[in-house]
């Protein structure tokens, strides 16, 4: 037999020669590298940064630091293309994953497929993730799946098709059929197209929702019954002026006379760099 084979090879291995998978696990999130240790460092070779979570050369801090480090090298870049993460068959490649996921739920990109929205992503901006469903549409039924925290909210719309009473919508065909065809204000029914009846009973102001990326303004008259409420979202920089807001993206917290300065983002940013 050659001397470059393994007496073992196509036999099972023996207890000696298999890892300990939970202590590997364990220790993935349990134990802390020391970057004053070269050996401990996250090193890039030609696979990119490899180790055992036993030797603390592949532990959850190495795996954090990658993934924010990749955040900010993509925002300095002024890269928004989607970032696309996987895993294979090893011990330690789904705790990784899901490390990873922490990091990239948040950094203002819509990240691969688990993400549908990201929570940093102000309103307004392609990709932000939905507070409210609601369109403000009598005529639709919304419904919310996922959430924001995991960076996987959805809202659907469906248009309404039956006549019901009472609803505020007038479906198509309903006429004669459907009480909130044909609205009057004053009559005391909130009907299609109205948003309060009686008059007295519309909004006289717009509460602030929390949001300091939107500003609230009443459209409508309560003549017409149709006063609303909107939160409009900020998507222009403030430049030196605190508005408490970041628009991401599109502004940055860089050189105060540089395009799309936002003094705002400066926190922001010094909130992402912080260990």
């Amino acid at each position: 037999m050659s001397s470059r084979i393994d007496p073992l090879a196509g036999q099972p291995a023996p207890a000696d020669r298999l890892v300990d998978v939970p202590r590997l696990v364990t220790a993935y999130f349990t134990e802390r590298p020391d970057p004053g240790e070269s050996a401990q460092r996250v090193a890039f070779g030609t696979s990119g940064h490899r180790g055992s979570s036993l030797d603390l050369s592949f532990n959850e801090a190495h795996v954090l630091a990658i993934a924010q480090a990749i955040c900010h090298y993509r925002g300095q870049k002024n890269i928004s293309g989607p970032l696309f993460i996987g895993f294979d068959t090893h011990a330690l490649s789904a705790p990784a994953y899901a490390s990873a996921l922490e990091v990239l739920c948040g950094n203002g990109v819509v990240d691969g497929f688990d993400e549908t929205c990201d929570k940093a992503i102000t309103a307004g901006h392609d990709g932000a993730c939905p507070v409210s469903c609601d369109d403000n549409d009598p005529c639709t039924d919304d419904s919310t799946s996922g959430r924001v925290e995991d960076c996987t909210r959805i809202c659907t719309h469906a248009v309404k098709t039956a006549c019901s009473n009472g609803d505020r919508c007038c479906p198509m065909g309903c006429e004669g059929a459907d009480s909130d065809c044909g609205g009057v204000c004053g009559d005391m029914v909130v009907e299609d197209g109205e948003t309060c009846d009686p008059p007295q009973s519309c909004p006289t102001t717009c509460p602030d929702d929390g949001d300091p990326c939107t500003e609230e303004e009443l459209t409508g008259t309560s003549a017409t019954c149709d006063v609303m409420c909107n939160h409009w979202p900020i998507l222009t920089c403030s430049g030196s002026t605190s508005d408490r807001c970041c628009p991401t993206p599109g502004c940055e917290g860089g050189k105060v006379d540089g395009d799309g300065f936002d003094t705002d983002c400066r926190s922001s940013s010094a909130a992402l760099s912080t260990p």
